[in-house]
């Protein structure tokens, strides 16, 4: 057990500096949200994200191999807890392999089109990907 909460908390270490690297963001914008998902107060439970990131609710997911799926409990528990105004996303990744993050695309569709005129580029399998799903929900 302590392993696996070791290797949650170094991955959290390791999101927290990819969103500094990569936001632009200092130490009070970014930073672990601490030991697991929940801290105990006298007789409530406050849940706090386990990246505190300005405008997200980040969930982190390490694991040795990863498992098909394997993202949807964090992103789950991310939706389920999220504060309003914060996007659900969970980050995850197995040994030696990079960073993913899970996310709803409605959310992130909301996010990105406040801004007029903005262009995303997908990978080619990733927008087929999408395009079907959407495809199959009309």
């Amino acid at each position: 057990m302590a392993k696996s909460r070791d290797k949650g908390l170094a991955g959290q270490r390791e999101v927290v500096y990819l969103l500094r690297k990569h936001l632009g963001l200092g130490d009070k914008d970014v930073y672990s949200g601490g030991c697991g998902s929940s801290q105990r107060t006298t007789q409530d439970v406050e849940v706090v994200p386990d990246v505190v990131a300005p405008g997200l609710w980040v969930e982190v997911k390490r694991y040795r191999a990863i498992a098909p799926n394997v993202w949807r409990s964090g992103l789950e528990s991310a939706a389920k807890s999220a504060r309003s105004g914060c996007m659900p996303v969970c980050f995850y990744r197995g040994d030696r392999e990079p960073w993913r993050v899970a996310c709803y695309l409605a959310d992130l569709a909301l996010a990105v089109c406040k801004e007029q005129k903005t262009v995303v580029h997908l990978d080619g399998c990733d927008f087929a990907e999408i395009w079907q799903t959407i495809r199959a929900k009309r």
